[in-house]
């Protein structure tokens, strides 16, 4: 029996070992990964009753999708072409104060241009189809970022542990082309802000933590540069910067907590503050210096970075032999880090008052208050659907299939965030990391059902439900300092050998989940994630399973992999068919059709100077399609 296990163990070892070294099956792979979401991505190209999907019947040529703000970045990308250039007040918005185009994105409108251009090489065709096309480049390169993300998060040493980051990498690589509110943002026909910033953001996380690998500082370096550059283009398309600015800069807080933060790390995380600040300062007058400080998504990575230059400012100069701080590091065994937290937290607030102002301080901290609180606020805000913060029975509709009121998805990412969360705990104690495990499946909880339904005793307004939402937290806090005070006085610091890539991916989890609580329209990227801990979950189970002799404990385990990889398949299935169906049928309705009648006469039978003031969301396509200036549109700039 025993022989029989060695064989097997030794067959699945091999399969491993051929899964992270050849690399054949891995560009196979991604070659069919991208064939799908191709054929996902352009359906509404394809041939709708004889014509394709996106059609203009008034002007017989490619039109967009049924959205609002793409129509925008088509026109200023028409007016590059026609123009040379954008001019600097566009007088077909805000009429009649115009609108200055330096505040406006103006990188998502030439990678149309760039996209005709591509297009136009293999044959004649207009501006409306390059816009169609670029949701579907960029998702392609969303893929191939996604996809060296997650690989590089779970790669390790060894052929064997490449093999399993691969297989991580695929499953959520798969999952991630399927998800259906992802879809909105990505299909062929709605060029929008998010269809190509998500390449950039996976890409920044792919690069840093290739830069935070590296092991000789000028490969580092350029690796940070590269970063930087990726994050300073995804902040001039999209306000979801703060995603990599927050996510980032929370995770070397943690690291430098951690004790990980040495003076390779602190040049890292320096050069791609600095070089996407640079960026975004110098292509877009909607940033600007001290905007970067008042703004909470780009103080934070400033205040980061203010903390570790005090650190080194006091421990790798001669401020460091000052007796007073060798006797509080030293003899009273106060970690040097958190010695340079509190003097960084002094000398900031003191900064902050007098320089700044004490309403700076106070405004940072209702700030994040609102952002943990209450997201969303304002008349405009809440009236707008996407906007609305949803409640756990409207979220857990995205995480299907349900069955018998249980959302299979978001329970098989759940038990896969508290695996890599009692995983990445590894090098402590097992009694300790169980401890903190079962407190962080709390604060998990306490998290996403303390707003279960308007009608439910946990409604996120009540004194229980925010009870319910900040004690968990709370808990967990306290018991990850405790623990981490408890091993900093054992030379067995497990809390140091903590994996960065582990607690990056931890990080952004966490940020997603309170982005999904904070609007439906962020619910999509929380779902992006979910594929990844689906992933891990199988793979660790088999892995489990494979560590097992034959008994009980092995039949068990095996009965479990089986019945997740069931689940799993289900809940691909079930995205797969909402997402192909939703794709196909992601053309122009007859209600779009009769707005391009109603264009074809705006631009047929008004004057050319001809003003149209209505509700604003319709704006763009007046604009757009009409051909025509408008007072509101959906960019809402000017609110009165």
């Amino acid at each position: 029996m025993e022989d029989g296990d060695d064989w097997i163990r030794e067959r699945e070892g091999k399969i491993l070992s051929f899964m992270g070294g050849n690399k054949v099956w891995v560009a196979g792979l991604l070659i069919i990964a991208i064939i799908l979401g191709l054929y996902l991505r352009t359906m509404p190209m394809h041939d709708h009753g004889g014509r394709p999907g996106l059609w203009d019947i008034t002007k017989d040529d490619w039109t967009l999708g049924p959205d609002l703000d793409p129509w925008f970045f088509t026109r200023y990308a028409k007016t590059i072409i026609e123009e040379g250039s954008l001019p600097e007040i566009d007088m077909m918005r805000n009429v009649p104060l115009g609108f200055e185009t330096a505040k406006a994105t103006r990188l998502l409108p030439h990678l149309i241009v760039w996209t005709h251009s591509l297009v136009n090489i293999f044959g004649d065709y207009s501006v409306e189809f390059a816009a169609a096309f670029l949701p579907v480049i960029m998702f392609v390169l969303t893929i191939l970022a996604f996809f060296f993300f997650v690989r590089e998060v779970f790669i390790g040493r060894g052929k064997a542990n490449e093999g399993k980051a691969n297989v991580i990498a695929f499953i959520s690589t798969f999952f991630m082309i399927v998800v259906p509110e992802f879809l909105s943002r990505t299909v062929a026909g709605i060029p929008e802000k998010e269809s190509a910033a998500f390449f950039f953001m996976f890409l920044t996380f792919y690069l840093f933590l290739k830069a935070w690998k590296s092991e000789s500082m000028r490969g580092a370096g350029v690796f940070a540069v590269l970063a930087g550059i990726s994050t300073g283009l995804m902040a001039l398309i999209w306000g979801g910067h703060s995603y990599v600015f927050v996510g980032l800069s929370a995770t070397i807080f943690l690291a430098f907590i951690l004790n990980k933060i040495k003076k390779k790390e602190f040049m890292i995380y320096s050069i791609w503050m600095f070089v996407a600040f640079s960026l975004m300062i110098g292509f877009s007058q909607r940033f600007y210096l001290m905007a970067m400080f008042y703004l909470l998504e780009t103080f934070l990575p400033i205040l980061v970075f203010f903390i570790l230059a005090v650190h080194f400012i006091i421990w790798k100069t001669k401020i460091s032999q000052v007796g007073f701080l060798e006797k509080i590091a030293e003899k009273k065994k106060i970690p040097p880090n958190i010695v340079s937290l509190i003097a960084a937290i002094i000398f900031g607030l003191l900064f902050a008052a007098v320089i700044l102002g004490p309403e700076f301080v106070i405004d940072k901290v209702q700030g994040i208050q609102q952002m943990i609180i209450k997201p969303t606020v304002g008349r405009w805000d809440v009236t707008v659907a996407e906007n609305i913060q949803p409640y756990f029975v409207e979220l857990r509709t995205s995480f299907g299939p349900i069955i018998k009121d249980i959302p299979i998805m978001f329970w098989l990412f759940f038990a896969g965030s508290v695996v890599l969360f009692k995983k990445m705990l590894s090098k402590i104690k097992k009694k300790d990391s169980l401890v903190l495990a079962g407190f962080y499946v709390l604060f998990f909880f306490g998290l996403v059902f303390s707003r279960y339904a308007s009608n439910s005793f946990f409604n996120g307004e009540n004194f229980i439900s925010k009870s319910f939402s900040f004690v968990p937290a709370l808990l967990l806090f306290c018991f990850l300092i405790y623990y981490y005070w408890k091993y900093e006085k054992k030379e067995h610091k497990g809390f140091e050998k903590i994996s960065f890539n582990y607690l990056l991916l931890f990080t952004f989890f966490v940020l997603c989940v309170f982005a999904a609580k904070s609007a439906m329209r962020l619910i999509m990227i929380l779902e992006m994630v979910a594929g990844i801990f689906v992933a891990y979950l199988l793979v660790e189970i088999f892995s489990k399973w494979r560590k097992l002799r034959k008994g009980t404990g092995k039949t068990t385990m095996a009965v479990i992999f089986i019945g997740v990889i069931v689940l799993s398949l289900l809940a691909f299935w079930d995205s797969y068919n909402t997402t192909e169906d939703y794709a196909r049928n992601m053309i122009p309705s007859p209600y779009d059709q009769q707005w391009q009648k109603a264009m074809s006469w705006v631009r047929d039978s008004t004057p050319e100077d001809a003003v149209f003031a209505h509700w604003w969301d319709y704006g763009y396509w007046v604009q757009s399609i009409g051909e025509r200036a408008t007072v509101l549109d959906g960019g809402n700039m000017i609110t009165f």
